[in-house]
């Protein structure tokens, strides 16, 4: 015999519905049903109304002794680095660069030098040799002139018309090969001293060269000016220095932190950053030690968003927090730190967002005594995720409607828009 017992089909609503009342009551802080229509109630009460933004970020020292390439090294490629975070004394070795290469410059620079001193040398001897023979060649001109202007021929009676006039243009052409001389010795002149110059800014542009090069080698370690904690910086790409990157004259590869005093920088996203202001309050803790609270305040934001990681386009902006109080005894710098950002921290009227409607433009709720539920506008302050604040239109004590009682029980689709975050 079976003995399977069935449930009615006509039960399966009711207790579907009695379920969904169930677990909305769940989801309200002393939420209630009424007993006629089922419909979910809140009892009015003032609370405590808080809004905050978590954020991630690192603790860092508000003062640092900075460790840069020096100005007059060029060329420089890092061929040792000290281990980040080690305790370094005064004068110790934190930062060497590669010699070879700078060696190997210095070779071809030297090089360089010796072409060029040969070639101003031999422009040199050049300009001599044409000096020589425009001096042999204005002689010669010289002997032409005077030979031709004694060889003149002027007395018409003795000599044809033909041979004075041939005796003036040879008078003419010596004269002429004289001015020639003149000013071809003048631009070779002006040639020459040109080329002198062009080979003089060689020379000392190679000169220039080795003494970069020299310079370098003379600086190919840095040294740790005081005691502290070694820590390399980031750079322009997001990235900390690494052996065999080159480098610039005033880089700033590393720093010492001073950590008496720190500070922390954390990133906020872009969403939510925009009702941060300077001074508001921040309660961060040290991710090592929990327990720790640390109060301190917004002191400055960053203008532009910006990602924290290369190819991961999410935008942050980052955001400085001084603090009350460093505590150096668990407190580092670059430890990891969690913040809560608190936005407002109000004592009032507070409901679930549920609980309230908008018709026609207004913000409503419905107020229920003895199971009479009626429609009331009310105004709304700042709201959560979850609740609402509310300023003016209800009441300690009051119950309101968790839904509109006046729609139908198997409508499972609200039909009217909850109110949106203010």
């Amino acid at each position: 015999m079976d003995r399977t017992r069935h449930i009615k089909p006509n039960v399966i609503p009711a207790l579907a519905l009695v379920l969904i009342s169930i677990s909305m009551m769940a989801s309200c802080d002393k939420a209630t049903l009424t007993s006629d229509n089922l419909v979910p109630t809140y009892k009015v009460k003032e609370e405590l109304f808080q809004r905050h933004i978590t954020a991630e970020g690192n603790l860092k020292a508000t003062k640092s002794i900075p460790l840069s390439v020096p100005q007059n090294a060029r060329g420089l490629k890092v061929e040792w680095l000290a281990k980040e975070g080690t305790q370094v004394k005064k004068d110790d070795v934190v930062i060497r660069f590669d010699k070879a290469s700078l060696e190997e410059k210095l070779k071809a620079n030297t090089i360089d030098l010796k072409k060029t001193l040969s070639k101003e040398r031999r422009e040199k001897l050049g300009e001599l040799k044409n000096k020589s023979e425009r001096r042999l060649s204005e002689e010669i001109d010289q002997k032409e002139l005077s030979m031709a202007t004694k060889k003149l021929l002027k007395d018409n009676d003795i000599y044809s018309r033909n041979q004075i006039i041939e005796s003036q243009i040879n008078s003419n052409l010596a004269e002429g090969k004289i001015d020639h001389s003149e000013a071809t010795r003048a631009i070779h002149s002006k040639v020459h001293h040109k080329n002198v110059d062009l080979v003089s800014i060689e020379r000392k542009e190679a000169e220039r060269k080795i003494k970069e090069v020299k310079d370098a080698m003379s600086e190919t370690e840095l040294k740790a000016p005081e005691d502290g904690v070694f820590a390399l910086v980031k750079g322009w790409s997001g990235n900390t220095t690494s052996v065999g990157q080159e480098v610039w004259p005033g880089q700033k590869l590393a720093e010492l932190p001073l950590t008496a005093s720190l500070e922390s920088e954390v990133y906020v996203l872009e969403a939510d950053a925009g009702e941060i202001a300077i001074d508001t309050k921040v309660v961060l803790r040290v991710e090592a030690h929990p327990d720790e609270k640390i109060d301190g305040k917004v002191s400055k934001i960053a203008a532009l968003a910006e990602p924290r990681q290369q190819g991961v386009p999410i935008q942050y902006f980052k955001v400085t927090v001084s603090l009350d109080h460093t505590d150096v005894g668990f407190m580092k710098n670059g430890q990891r730190v969690s913040a809560i950002i608190e936005l407002d921290k109000t004592q009032g009227i507070v409901i679930p967002r549920q609980a309230v409607h908008q018709k026609d433009g207004k913000n409503m709720v419905y107020a229920c005594v003895n199971n009479d539920c009626k429609a009331r506008e009310v105004e709304l302050g700042a709201s959560s995720p979850g609740k609402i604040l509310v300023l003016n239109g209800l009441t300690v004590g009051e119950s309101v409607a968790l839904i509109d009682p006046n729609k139908p029980a198997d409508d499972g689709k609200d039909k009217e828009d909850h109110v949106e975050d203010q």
